[in-house]
């Protein structure tokens, strides 16, 4: 009876297994909230984003927020939502708080993830790094595509934000 319940067992979980799902590797890691220090376009700056899995665990979020105060003095701040596939070609979306749309595409390693955004019918067109340097801290850093290469605009180092 017992190897009934066994192959049952087994009979049962193997499809959860072979989904194609996310278990392990980059999206896990960073999955949760984590604030962030660093620049954007040359001045200080600080970065919120949280990551988790929506829709019944068939995509990963990004809620993001960065802030920052521009040389007139003028504090400006963008939000934004991301949806990602969960495997290792990555696609998706960006939408955020200026009213832009942008399509994602790029691919993940277990520690890093390389996301390019836009395209030739984007108003805007680059790529950002995501590199998990501990179980508690990544860092992100964001290029635009110009005049035929990527130009470096941010940088932020992030640390977890601890459960309460």
């Amino acid at each position: 009876m017992k190897q009934v319940y066994r192959f049952l067992l087994i009979l049962f979980l193997l499809p959860l297994c072979m989904s194609g799902q996310e278990t392990s590797g980059f999206f896990e890691k960073i999955k949760g909230e984590w604030k962030g220090e660093g620049n954007l376009f040359g001045t200080e700056a600080s970065f919120y984003m949280n990551w988790k899995t929506e829709l019944e665990g068939k995509f990963m979020t990004l809620d993001f927020k960065n802030k920052f105060k521009t040389g007139e003095g003028t504090v400006r701040e963008m939000k934004a939502k991301a949806f990602y596939t969960l495997k290792e070609e990555v696609k998706g979306y960006w939408l955020d708080s200026r009213g832009v749309m942008l399509p994602l595409k790029g691919n993940r390693q277990a520690d890093k993830m390389l996301i390019y955004w836009g395209d030739d019918g984007s108003t805007e067109k680059g790529k950002t790094e995501y590199s998990i340097v501990s179980d508690n801290k990544v860092e992100v850093k964001d290029y635009v595509f110009r005049d035929e290469k990527y130009v470096p605009f941010g940088h932020a180092v992030y640390q977890k934000l601890e459960k309460e």
